[in-house]
């Protein structure tokens, strides 16, 4: 079991970042985290990349920075 939980979630020119928290987990350093992947995945991909993007997963190497991100705000 996981336990008490809760969903932030940022949408910025329509992607939704979006993340699962621990209910005792900050929301500012949640705010802040999805903050920097929306910060990166912009930086990475402009808005006609998004926009080409036929499904979800097809801009899939960008896990590769939120797994070490994640790290960041253990």
């Amino acid at each position: 079991a996981l336990g008490p939980m809760y969903v932030l979630y940022l949408i910025h020119d329509n992607v939704v970042f979006s993340g699962l928290f621990a209910k005792n987990y900050s929301q500012q350093f949640a705010a802040s985290y999805l903050g920097e992947l929306r910060k990166e995945f912009f930086q990475k991909y402009d808005k006609k990349s998004v926009a080409n993007a036929s499904v979800a997963f097809a801009l899939m190497e960008f896990e590769k920075f939120i797994e070490k991100s994640k790290r960041a705000f253990e």
